[in-house]
């Protein structure tokens, strides 16, 4: 019978070299998601850092058939995370190189460890007491307003925001971000406020529902593909709903009206008419750039 694992499956304690001599102790259990596998691992002078591998198993998005799908991805964060390098709450590569799984070279991808905790992770725990006040939700969005008007102003789309793509260091006013899975990232030409991309090759349908306005999977985006995602994430941090709890399984529209729980009180008024505009479907409806949408939010 055959192991519905994700592959591949290191035990903790196993090492992983690279071409350079340089090792890395696998120190934590696997976390996989669609395209990867995320090992917690520490090198050879004891710091701790993330190395992320593709999937080799069948069950990973695209099967056995999609690991040229997966290569691709990883090596687009790994491009992307050099390009960034100057840029903050987004982690450093530290390594990239090729290794050999069955018989097949794959990537291999290191990076800074993340600070704090998932974000869905964090909701997830405080579902039935929140504890974010309206004053450090403000602050935590408008600090991913700037982060992506940086990463925006290196030419590139993230086309991947979402709850399980952040982490947050919880602070009474002003909590902490770190901005991760590069892996379906997107180049444009320039980020002029009307530049659209061509998304090319295997990754321009990849998108996450909620998250992702419709234009996204068309194979023409803009940055306004981030600033509705971004407004998706706000949503689930004012009516503390994580993507999972939503009544349908689809983009979120303004129009659309989302259940809270008893004892959440509802978006301010002034705050959920910026989120409206941010989640517009109309695209040319939404805020032009992230530094427009943190100056409305604040």
């Amino acid at each position: 019978m055959a192991s519905n694992k994700a592959t591949p499956d290191w035990a903790v304690g196993e090492k992983i070299a690279s071409p350079t001599g340089n090792s890395y102790r696998v120190i934590g259990e696997p976390k996989p998601g669609g395209f990867g596998i995320a090992y917690l691992v520490k090198d050879d002078t004891g710091l701790e850092c993330i190395l992320k591998v593709p999937r080799t198993d069948a069950a990973a998005t695209g099967g056995k058939d999609g690991l040229k799908i997966r290569i691709d991805s990883m090596e687009t964060e790994s491009k992307v995370l050099a390009d960034l390098d100057p840029v903050a709450n987004v982690p450093r590569r530290l390594a990239f190189f090729e290794t050999k799984i069955e018989g097949v070279k794959v990537p291999i991808l290191v990076m800074e460890r993340a600070k704090g905790i998932l974000l869905e992770k964090y909701l997830n725990t405080h579902v039935n007491s929140p504890s974010m006040t309206t004053e450090a939700i403000v602050s935590y969005v408008t600090k991913l307003c700037h982060t992506m008007s940086e990463i925006h102003s290196n030419d590139l789309i993230h086309r991947d925001l979402k709850s399980p793509n952040l982490f947050i260091e919880p602070h009474p006013t002003d909590p902490g971000l770190t901005i991760i899975d590069f892996g379906i990232a997107a180049r444009v030409a320039t980020s002029t406020l009307w530049s659209e991309a061509t998304i090319q090759g295997s990754l321009y349908r990849a998108q996450s529902k909620f998250y992702a306005p419709p234009e996204q999977g068309s194979g023409t985006e803009s940055l306004k593909v981030d600033v509705f995602a971004v407004g998706a994430v706000a949503t689930e941090l004012f009516t503390w709903r994580v993507k999972p709890s939503m009544p349908r399984g689809h983009t979120y529209s303004p129009n659309e009206v989302i259940p809270t729980l008893a004892n959440i009180n509802p978006i301010p008024e002034d705050i959920d008419k910026v989120i409206q505009r941010a989640t517009m479907h109309d695209r040319t409806m939404r805020f032009a750039t992230m530094k427009e949408f943190a100056m409305d939010l604040n």
